[in-house]
Formats: structure tokens, sequence, C-alpha cells
């Protein structure tokens, strides 16, 4: 008896576990999802764009972020690659979220560092924009 009603409560909470974030607005998901995606999306309206020591503003501020968004994700890296040359640092500010970019320029693609907090998470992307711009 007791075994019973310890299997019809695993089974409820298992449902909504289940029914839960299926039923979630889809805004709601979305947000969810992006705080946690590797390459998001930025907006040119929180962020800063710099290379050495000149910083870019206005249009071409607004074009190196849409390459920056527009380019194909290659792969994460476990062990980061050596950090090579001067690189271009893109800072996003979204509340109390600081989340900076580096973009390293190697041969055909580009290696991004991805710090935010203490956390540093190291990926490579191909945009040929991009490769034009850095290097």
């Amino acid at each position: 008896m007791k075994v019973t009603w310890v299997f019809i409560a695993i089974l409820i909470v298992f449902s909504l576990i289940k029914i839960i974030p299926a039923s979630l607005p889809s805004s709601v998901v979305e947000k969810i999802l992006n705080k946690y995606k590797i390459h998001p999306q930025i907006t040119p309206e929180n962020c800063k764009v710099k290379y050495g020591d000149v910083q870019f503003i206005g249009g071409r501020k607004d074009e190196i972020i849409q390459y920056f968004n527009d380019a194909n994700y290659l792969e994460k890296y476990y062990f980061a690659p050596e950090k090579n040359g001067e690189p271009l640092v893109i800072s996003v500010t979204e509340g109390k979220r600081f989340t900076e970019y580096s973009l390293y320029v190697s041969s055909d693609y580009i290696n991004v560092y991805k710090k935010q907090g203490k956390k540093e998470i190291a990926y490579s992307i191909r945009s040929a924009q991009l490769l034009e711009i850095a290097s």
C-alpha cells in the first residue's frame, strides 16, 4: 500500500516537471535559453567595441556587432588556444551582468574568449567580414 502512494507521488512530480516547461510562454523560454547560449546575439545599444586604443562608435560599431551576430559558430574549446596579437574587444553590459568578448584572428577563423565574471569560455567562429576588419 505504501509503495503505491510513493509511486503515485513520483508519477505526479515527474508529470509536472514535464508539463511546466512545455506550457511556459515562448518569451520566457527564449530568455532562459539566451542566458546560457555560448554565442548569443548582441544589441549595439548596450555594448562598446575597441581595437587596441581605438573605440568604434556609431555605424562602424553597429556594423561590427552585426558581423559578430552573423558569424558562424564552429566549435567550443575545452582547452583554450594561445592568445596571439591584439584583440578586438566587445564589452556588453546587460543589467548587472558584464560580458567581455575578446576576438583573436587566426588564419581563416576567429578565436573568441567570452569572459563573464570569473568564468571564461573559448570558442571559434568564422566571419569573412570580421577577418577583414581585425587583420
